[in-house]
């Protein structure tokens, strides 16, 4: 599972780093909120953990609201203590006041991964996102558009992508053009 920590004080973010990776986690990490917007444009992680109040014209609120845009289920944890602008996360996230212990954001993020309900997401890449749907179906999400497509699609095209190549007629219109293959 991959971890983007957006967190501006080097001493915390290393700490935090450091007992995200003892529990297994890989970790991206941002110390501005211009930085952070790069890597949603990159590479989306599974879980975002930033600071409310960074550096700089981009806020933990607004980086959390970018990658809901592209990813709609990624879990947020915001840590903040004093922070002058009203709060405004996004549904379904988590607030952890600080000081905190780097533990506590542990706990919180596994916690996270047990939450029932919530399709396990396969990956994501350029704003679209796959979850398992059911044993039969994979749930794709793009550009707010979402369609549900065959696991194991009887023949997909030569050079496609098995798994995306039925999702490119729904959501094509929304989203724009795919790259299937490898």
């Amino acid at each position: 599972m991959s971890i983007l920590l957006v967190e501006d004080d080097p001493l915390i973010r290393e700490f935090v780093v450091e007992a995200l990776r003892d529990a297994g986690y890989h970790v991206i990490h941002a110390s501005t909120g211009e930085k952070a917007l790069a890597w949603c444009n990159r590479r989306i992680a599974d879980v975002l953990v930033t600071d409310v109040r960074l550096p700089g014209k981009v806020d933990g609120w607004q980086i959390a609201e970018r990658y809901r845009e592209q990813c709609p289920n990624l879990p947020v944890i915001y840590a903040t203590g004093f922070s002058p602008v009203p709060p405004r996360p996004v549904p379904g996230s988590r607030i952890v006041q600080e000081p905190f212990r780097p533990e506590e954001i542990v706990r919180i993020i596994e916690k996270l991964g047990q939450t029932k309900g919530t399709p396990p997401r396969l990956s994501c890449f350029a704003g679209c996102c796959a979850f398992t749907d059911s044993a039969a179906q994979i749930k794709l999400s793009c550009a707010g558009t979402e369609a549900s497509v065959p696991s194991f699609p009887d023949a997909p095209a030569p050079g496609a992508n098995p798994v995306l190549a039925p999702a490119h007629a729904p959501l094509a219109p929304r989203a724009g053009a795919f790259i299937f293959g490898s």
